[in-house]
């Protein structure tokens, strides 16, 4: 018997359609990520070449998490470094008329193992204002990070970076950078609700920020022996 095939069935001569089984492997089950960790993906692969790295995206168990949360931990196999990353903000921080700042954590280290803590933690703050909100930053500012009535640290900027703005923008995008002490780190991580503030932008911890704040000093100190020891 003549036939030919379409897509999804098998034409006969007379010209009757026969469904033809569908053989493909199933659609893959989508990532479910909160806003914050979207965003970081994102940010991630903006910052990496194609091709040359691996991301990899953990779940934290059930007893450590409330909802959804995500550890994106990107192989870089060109320069043979690993990069652990959190979102501090489940969702952007307003902290103006229409101004939104994203906060997110990571470290990197040599190889495919953390085999000593890492010497510092990065924290890259991700602004967006409307085109006339002026800039949430500006220029270099200082990172203060206060609990209750108390300054806890004041941490100098690493880096600032205005995003290009194009044509059809309806908003500025910014990026200020800190780097702080791994064992910096664990002043915020063990005090309640820290408040963030750097330039116009400020975002305080809470239960997502402060889950994944601990959930990163615990993978920077958690360390495995290297092959053969």
């Amino acid at each position: 018997m003549g036939c030919s095939l379409t897509a999804g069935a098998l034409v006969t001569r007379g010209g009757r359609l026969r469904p033809v089984p569908d053989t493909s492997d199933p659609p893959a089950a989508p990532v479910r990520r909160t806003a914050g960790e979207a965003s970081t993906v994102a940010a991630l692969e903006e910052r990496v070449s194609p091709g040359a790295v691996a991301i990899h995206v953990a779940d934290l168990p059930p007893r450590s998490r409330a909802g959804s949360y995500q550890v994106p931990r990107i192989d870089d196999h060109a320069s043979d470094t690993t990069r652990v990353t959190v979102s501090l903000s489940s969702s952007p921080q307003s902290f103006g008329p229409g101004s939104k700042v994203w906060l997110y954590a990571y470290f990197t280290h040599p190889g495919p193992r953390l085999v000593s803590p890492p010497a510092f933690v990065i924290l890259p703050f991700d602004s967006w204002t409307p085109a006339r909100g002026g800039w949430a930053f500006a220029r270099l500012r200082t990172l203060r990070i206060e609990s209750g009535k108390g300054r806890l640290l004041d941490i100098p900027a690493a880096e600032y970076v205005k995003r290009p703005v194009r044509l059809f923008d309806t908003g500025r995008r910014e990026m200020l950078a800190f780097r702080i002490d791994a064992g910096a780190l664990s002043v915020p991580a063990r005090r309640p609700e820290p408040l963030l503030q750097a330039g116009n932008a400020q975002l305080r911890l809470r239960g997502h920020g402060m889950t994944m704040i601990r959930e990163l000093f615990r993978r920077m100190t958690t360390t495995e022996p290297e092959a053969g020891h």
